[in-house]
Protein backbone atom coordinates (compact mmCIF):
# COMPACT_ATOMS: atom_id res chain seq x y z
CA UNK A 1 0.00 0.00 0.00
CA UNK A 2 1.49 3.67 -0.78
CA UNK A 3 1.43 6.10 1.76
CA UNK A 4 0.75 10.19 0.40
CA UNK A 5 2.74 12.43 3.06
CA UNK A 6 0.87 15.62 3.05
CA UNK A 7 3.50 18.39 2.06
CA UNK A 8 3.00 20.30 4.68
CA UNK A 9 4.28 17.10 7.19
CA UNK A 10 7.66 17.74 4.77
CA UNK A 11 8.39 20.93 5.05
CA UNK A 12 8.08 20.72 8.83
CA UNK A 13 10.25 17.69 8.64
CA UNK A 14 12.84 19.68 6.45
CA UNK A 15 12.52 22.81 8.13
CA UNK A 16 13.68 21.36 11.65
CA UNK A 17 16.93 19.88 10.12
CA UNK A 18 20.25 21.53 9.60
CA UNK A 19 21.10 21.80 6.02
CA UNK A 20 24.23 20.45 4.31
CA UNK A 21 25.36 23.10 1.97
CA UNK A 22 28.31 21.33 0.36
CA UNK A 23 30.70 18.47 1.16
CA UNK A 24 33.74 19.68 3.23
CA UNK A 25 37.30 19.46 1.80
CA UNK A 26 39.21 17.28 4.50
CA UNK A 27 42.94 17.41 4.60
CA UNK A 28 45.17 15.66 7.44
CA UNK A 29 47.31 17.42 9.33
CA UNK A 30 49.60 14.57 9.96
CA UNK A 31 49.77 12.20 6.71
CA UNK A 32 52.59 9.47 6.87
CA UNK A 33 52.64 9.72 3.02
CA UNK A 34 50.97 11.54 0.12
CA UNK A 35 48.91 8.33 -0.55
CA UNK A 36 46.77 9.53 3.25
CA UNK A 37 43.78 10.57 2.88
CA UNK A 38 43.89 14.15 2.88
CA UNK A 39 47.61 13.79 2.70
CA UNK A 40 48.74 14.54 -1.06
CA UNK A 41 49.91 17.99 0.16
CA UNK A 42 52.82 16.80 1.41
CA UNK A 43 54.40 15.41 -1.02
CA UNK A 44 58.05 17.09 -1.66
CA UNK A 45 57.82 19.68 1.21
CA UNK A 46 60.72 19.80 3.59
CA UNK A 47 60.76 17.59 6.44
CA UNK A 48 60.95 20.36 8.53
CA UNK A 49 57.80 21.76 7.66
CA UNK A 50 55.78 18.72 7.47
CA UNK A 51 57.01 18.00 10.84
CA UNK A 52 55.69 22.03 12.19
CA UNK A 53 52.47 21.06 10.30
CA UNK A 54 51.69 17.92 12.01
CA UNK A 55 53.00 19.03 15.19
CA UNK A 56 50.57 21.91 15.62
CA UNK A 57 49.08 22.79 12.17
CA UNK A 58 45.45 21.33 13.03
CA UNK A 59 44.40 25.02 12.92
CA UNK A 60 46.24 26.03 9.30
CA UNK A 61 44.72 22.80 8.24
CA UNK A 62 40.90 23.73 9.02
CA UNK A 63 41.59 26.90 7.84
CA UNK A 64 42.73 24.76 4.76
CA UNK A 65 39.21 23.08 4.78
CA UNK A 66 37.29 26.41 4.97
CA UNK A 67 39.06 27.86 2.05
CA UNK A 68 39.38 24.55 -0.44
CA UNK A 69 35.45 24.02 0.00
CA UNK A 70 34.54 27.38 -0.92
CA UNK A 71 37.41 27.91 -3.84
CA UNK A 72 39.06 30.89 -2.33
CA UNK A 73 42.49 30.52 -3.55
CA UNK A 74 45.92 32.76 -2.93
CA UNK A 75 45.61 36.43 -3.50
CA UNK A 76 49.19 36.94 -4.02
CA UNK A 77 52.17 35.32 -5.48
CA UNK A 78 54.53 33.07 -3.06
CA UNK A 79 57.00 30.17 -3.48
CA UNK A 80 56.38 26.65 -3.38
CA UNK A 81 58.88 24.31 -2.94
CA UNK A 82 57.22 21.78 -4.15
CA UNK A 83 57.23 22.53 -7.82
CA UNK A 84 60.28 24.81 -7.35
CA UNK A 85 58.16 27.98 -8.73
CA UNK A 86 56.88 31.16 -7.83
CA UNK A 87 52.94 30.62 -8.36
CA UNK A 88 49.68 32.70 -7.32
CA UNK A 89 46.20 31.63 -7.50
CA UNK A 90 46.82 28.48 -5.71
CA UNK A 91 44.46 25.87 -4.45
CA UNK A 92 44.43 26.04 -0.63
CA UNK A 93 45.87 23.23 1.61
CA UNK A 94 47.98 23.20 4.72
CA UNK A 95 51.51 24.13 3.30
CA UNK A 96 50.04 26.94 1.24
CA UNK A 97 48.20 28.37 4.20
CA UNK A 98 51.17 27.88 6.33
CA UNK A 99 53.23 29.88 3.82
CA UNK A 100 50.87 32.62 3.13
CA UNK A 101 50.74 32.57 7.33
CA UNK A 102 54.58 33.95 7.16
CA UNK A 103 55.91 30.10 7.43
CA UNK A 104 54.26 29.47 10.55
CA UNK A 105 51.25 27.58 11.77
CA UNK A 106 50.23 29.96 14.70
CA UNK A 107 47.69 32.50 12.92
CA UNK A 108 48.22 36.04 14.67
CA UNK A 109 45.27 38.01 12.69
CA UNK A 110 42.84 36.09 11.07
CA UNK A 111 41.48 39.08 8.95
CA UNK A 112 44.86 39.66 7.00
CA UNK A 113 44.97 35.70 6.21
CA UNK A 114 41.49 35.41 4.90
CA UNK A 115 42.40 38.07 2.95
CA UNK A 116 45.49 36.36 1.39
CA UNK A 117 42.61 33.98 0.05
CA UNK A 118 40.22 36.88 -1.36
CA UNK A 119 37.91 36.31 1.52
CA UNK A 120 37.35 38.32 4.85
CA UNK A 121 37.06 36.75 8.62
CA UNK A 122 33.92 36.87 10.49
CA UNK A 123 34.59 36.63 13.90
CA UNK A 124 36.23 34.41 16.75
CA UNK A 125 33.20 33.05 19.18
CA UNK A 126 34.06 32.76 22.42
CA UNK A 127 31.64 30.87 25.17
CA UNK A 128 31.34 32.20 28.56
CA UNK A 129 32.80 29.56 31.13
CA UNK A 130 29.32 28.58 32.59
CA UNK A 131 27.88 27.81 28.44
CA UNK A 132 26.21 24.40 28.85
CA UNK A 133 26.09 22.03 26.15
CA UNK A 134 22.76 23.15 25.26
CA UNK A 135 24.09 26.36 24.40
CA UNK A 136 27.45 25.56 22.69
CA UNK A 137 25.09 22.94 20.19
CA UNK A 138 22.46 25.42 19.48
CA UNK A 139 24.59 28.36 18.65
CA UNK A 140 26.95 25.80 16.55
CA UNK A 141 24.04 24.75 14.93
CA UNK A 142 22.56 27.88 13.87
CA UNK A 143 26.02 28.91 11.98
CA UNK A 144 25.61 25.52 10.22
CA UNK A 145 22.43 26.11 9.55
CA UNK A 146 23.36 29.50 8.06
CA UNK A 147 25.91 27.65 5.55
CA UNK A 148 28.68 27.83 7.39
CA UNK A 149 31.72 25.64 8.61
CA UNK A 150 32.75 26.42 11.85
CA UNK A 151 36.61 25.54 12.93
CA UNK A 152 36.28 24.64 16.57
CA UNK A 153 38.66 24.86 19.10
CA UNK A 154 38.72 22.47 21.72
CA UNK A 155 40.67 22.66 24.72
CA UNK A 156 42.82 19.85 26.08
CA UNK A 157 41.57 18.14 29.03
CA UNK A 158 43.73 19.25 32.00
CA UNK A 159 45.28 22.06 30.38
CA UNK A 160 44.25 25.62 30.20
CA UNK A 161 45.82 26.95 27.07
CA UNK A 162 46.02 23.88 24.81
CA UNK A 163 44.10 23.96 22.06
CA UNK A 164 43.10 21.63 18.87
CA UNK A 165 41.15 22.95 15.51
CA UNK A 166 38.38 20.59 14.19
CA UNK A 167 35.98 21.33 11.40
CA UNK A 168 32.36 21.10 11.84
CA UNK A 169 30.26 19.92 8.81
CA UNK A 170 26.95 18.73 9.71
CA UNK A 171 24.17 19.01 12.36
CA UNK A 172 21.20 17.38 12.71
CA UNK A 173 20.30 19.56 15.74
CA UNK A 174 16.45 20.21 15.49
CA UNK A 175 16.06 23.86 14.80
CA UNK A 176 16.82 25.61 12.97
CA UNK A 177 17.99 28.57 15.22
CA UNK A 178 18.57 31.44 12.68
CA UNK A 179 22.44 32.89 13.26
CA UNK A 180 20.67 36.65 12.52
CA UNK A 181 18.14 36.16 16.03
CA UNK A 182 21.33 36.02 18.11
CA UNK A 183 23.52 38.83 16.05
CA UNK A 184 22.53 40.86 19.39
CA UNK A 185 24.77 38.98 21.71
CA UNK A 186 27.62 41.36 21.56
CA UNK A 187 28.97 40.16 24.61
CA UNK A 188 30.15 36.59 22.88
CA UNK A 189 31.39 37.90 19.83
CA UNK A 190 34.58 39.53 19.07
CA UNK A 191 34.78 42.73 16.86
CA UNK A 192 39.06 43.11 16.46
CA UNK A 193 41.67 41.62 13.95
CA UNK A 194 42.52 39.30 16.27
CA UNK A 195 44.23 35.78 16.43
CA UNK A 196 44.77 32.88 18.24
CA UNK A 197 43.67 33.40 22.20
CA UNK A 198 44.53 37.44 21.75
CA UNK A 199 41.56 39.99 23.15
CA UNK A 200 38.79 37.56 22.87
CA UNK A 201 35.68 38.20 24.51
CA UNK A 202 34.95 35.54 27.83
CA UNK A 203 32.39 37.99 29.94
CA UNK A 204 29.38 35.95 27.96
CA UNK A 205 27.66 35.18 31.08
CA UNK A 206 23.90 35.64 29.87
CA UNK A 207 24.29 33.53 26.65
CA UNK A 208 22.35 31.02 28.38
CA UNK A 209 19.41 33.02 28.84
CA UNK A 210 19.04 34.20 25.67
CA UNK A 211 19.21 31.55 23.57
CA UNK A 212 16.03 29.26 23.34
CA UNK A 213 16.20 26.34 25.50
CA UNK A 214 13.30 24.52 24.75
CA UNK A 215 15.24 21.75 23.13
CA UNK A 216 16.95 19.05 25.40
CA UNK A 217 18.49 16.34 24.01
CA UNK A 218 21.13 14.20 26.32
CA UNK A 219 24.09 13.55 24.12
CA UNK A 220 24.83 16.40 21.80
CA UNK A 221 27.88 14.86 20.31
CA UNK A 222 25.59 12.30 18.43
CA UNK A 223 23.93 15.20 16.57
CA UNK A 224 27.48 16.73 14.83
CA UNK A 225 30.03 15.74 12.48
CA UNK A 226 33.42 16.78 12.37
CA UNK A 227 36.83 16.92 10.25
CA UNK A 228 39.33 16.31 12.57
CA UNK A 229 42.58 16.91 10.75
CA UNK A 230 44.45 15.00 13.24
CA UNK A 231 44.46 11.54 12.83
CA UNK A 232 45.78 9.03 16.02
CA UNK A 233 45.29 5.48 15.91
CA UNK A 234 41.31 5.04 17.60
CA UNK A 235 40.78 8.88 17.08
CA UNK A 236 40.53 12.22 14.41
CA UNK A 237 40.04 12.15 10.66
CA UNK A 238 37.33 13.00 8.25
CA UNK A 239 33.38 12.45 8.85
CA UNK A 240 33.41 11.52 12.68
CA UNK A 241 31.08 12.21 15.37
CA UNK A 242 32.34 14.98 17.49
CA UNK A 243 33.30 13.27 20.57
CA UNK A 244 35.48 11.04 18.48
CA UNK A 245 38.36 13.63 18.03
CA UNK A 246 41.48 13.60 19.38
CA UNK A 247 40.67 13.68 22.70
CA UNK A 248 37.67 11.78 22.90
CA UNK A 249 35.47 14.03 24.61
CA UNK A 250 32.24 16.08 24.56
CA UNK A 251 31.09 19.61 23.99
CA UNK A 252 32.45 20.05 27.55
CA UNK A 253 35.70 20.89 25.88
CA UNK A 254 34.12 23.18 22.73
CA UNK A 255 35.43 26.79 23.52
CA UNK A 256 35.78 28.90 20.65
CA UNK A 257 34.49 28.72 17.15
CA UNK A 258 36.21 30.70 13.98
CA UNK A 259 33.84 31.62 11.31
CA UNK A 260 35.48 32.38 7.68
CA UNK A 261 33.19 34.00 5.62
CA UNK A 262 31.46 32.22 2.64
CA UNK A 263 31.43 33.62 -0.68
Amino acid sequence: MKYKVPILMLLFIFSTMSVAFATPTYFRQNPSSSDDYGGAWVEDISSSIKSEIASTGCNISCMAMDFKTWGFKTVDSFYDERTGETIAHANADPYVVYKLNNNDTYVSDYYALCKKFGTTFNRIVEFASNATDQTKAQLTDAWLDDGYYPIGRILKPGTTNHYHSILFIYSSLPGPYNINSIQNLNNVYTSEAIGDDKNEINDATELNKKLDGNVVIQAYESNFKIHDPYVGSNSGGPNIYFDDNIYGKGLSILKKLLIINKP
